[in-house]
C-alpha cells in the first residue's frame, strides 16, 4: 500500500544504512585488510561482497539474541568491538532530518548499542534534531519486534497508522508492518530492491528525498 502522506504525524528511522553510511564504513575497513593480504586489485574488487556476506548472518545472530533474551550482552560486545573512529553520514541526512524537524515528530529506532548510537548523534550534532532514541538496549525486544517502534511512538504521541518507519534492510520493513505503521525502504544501505519487496514496504527509493518532499509538500498544502 503507497504511503499516505497526509496521516504522518511521525518518522522512526533505523541508523546502520539508513541515516549511518555504515557499509561504506565497512567496506573501507575490509579493504584495508584485504589490501595487506591479497593486494589492492582484489581488496577492491571483494572489499563489498564480503561486508554484505557478513551481513545477514549477523542480523540473524541479533534476531536469535534478542528472542533468548541475551542482545544486551551481545550489543555491549559489538560496542565493545566497533572502531572509535568518525563516522559517515548517508547522502542528505542533515537536511533530511532539518526539513522534517518541528513538521512532525523524529524518532530513532535501532537494533544497534546505545552508546554507538549516541556518538553517531553527537558526532553529526542531530541529537537536537530528534525528538526520541530508541536503541536495542532501550526494550526487552528488539526488531523486527514491534516493542521498540510502539515504545517511541508513545513517546511521541502518534498512533502507529500515522507513522512511518523508515529503514535499508526488510528487518525494518517487518518490524513496521508488526507495528502496524507506514513503511519506507532506502536503498543507501544492505538491503537490495528485491528483499525490501518482499515485504511489502509502502514505498522504496534510493535517498531519503521522496519521504521529505511528500511529507513537506501535504504540510504546506
Amino acid at each position: 500500500m503507497a504511503i499516505d502522506f497526509s496521516r504522518i504525524g511521525a518518522v522512526l528511522f533505523d541508523v546502520d544504512g539508513t541515516l549511518r553510511d555504515t557499509d561504506d564504513e565497512l567496506v573501507h575497513i575490509a579493504e584495508g585488510v584485504l589490501r595487506r593480504v591479497a593486494g589492492p586489485d582484489r581488496a577492491a574488487r571483494w572489499g563489498r561482497p564480503a561486508v554484505l556476506a557478513v551481513e545477514r548472518p549477523v542480523q540473524t545472530l541479533l534476531r536469535i539474541a534478542d528472542y533468548v533474551d541475551l542482545d544486551g550482552p551481545l550489543n555491549r560486545l559489538i560496542d565493545a568491538l566497533s572502531p572509535r573512529g568518525v563516522t559517515r553520514t548517508c547522502p542528505g541526512v542533515r537536511e533530511a532530518l532539518s526539513a522534517l524537524h518541528g513538521r512532525v515528530g523524529i524518532g530513532i529506532v535501532s537494533a544497534g548499542p546505545q552508546r554507538q548510537v549516541e556518538r553517531f548523534l553527537d558526532q553529526h550534532e542531530l541529537r537536537g534534531l530528534v525528538d526520541v532514541v530508541v536503541t536495542g538496549q532501550t526494550y526487552r525486544r528488539t526488531k523486527p519486534h514491534p516493542e521498540p517502534l510502539l515504545g517511541a511512538l508513545r513517546t511521541l504521541g502518534v498512533p502507529a497508522p500515522h507513522a512511518v518507519m523508515v529503514g535499508d534492510t526488510m528487518v525494518d520493513i517487518k518490524a513496521g508492518n508488526a507495528a502496524g505503521t507506514q513503511t519506507f525502504g532506502v536503498l543507501s544501505g544492505f538491503g537490495t530492491r528485491r528483499d525490501l519487496l518482499r515485504h511489502g514496504p509502502g514505498q522504496i527509493a534510493s535517498t531519503l528525498d521522496p519521504l521529505v518532499s511528500g511529507i513537506v509538500g501535504t504540510c504546506a498544502g
